[in-house]
């Protein structure tokens, strides 16, 4: 285990839910959890709610990605395989409705999101490696 920076975003009935890759990089580790369908916003929902993790990697770093389903969000969708190779930006999976997306990151990762901010996929930038 190292140190990172993790990120949260929380998905409204009414946002977009597709998810898509922070980085270019291959699926090095993926794995689907079952559980409970509680409501997507609450911070222990990661580990009480049905999920699916996907661990990105590249030669300069690696990211965590975990989808989280909600309250109402009762199907993650996921068209990733491991070693399945992706480019940053690109749709990988969704989840219906309510949702939850954990990001964990690189401490080095300087980011440019706020906590309350609205983001949207594949325009906001939610941060940078620093060494970059």
């Amino acid at each position: 285990h190292k140190e990172c920076k993790k990120v949260t975003i929380f998905l409204s009935v009414f946002d977009v839910h597709a998810n898509r890759a922070p980085i270019d990089g291959k699926i090095t580790y993926r794995h689907y959890t079952m559980g409970s369908f509680l409501p997507a916003f609450k911070d222990s929902v990661g580990f009480e709610n049905e999920r699916h993790t996907i661990c990105i990697e590249n030669d300069r770093t690696s990211v965590l990605v975990t989808q989280i389903a909600g309250l109402l969000a009762r199907r993650i969708v996921s068209w990733t395989d491991l070693d399945s190779v992706l480019e940053r930006g690109q749709l990988y999976g969704m989840i219906k409705f309510g949702s939850c997306t954990e990001i964990y990151m690189d401490k080095d990762v300087e980011l440019f999101v706020e906590k309350g901010q609205h983001i949207t996929g594949g325009d906001t930038v939610i941060g940078r490696l620093r060494h970059e």
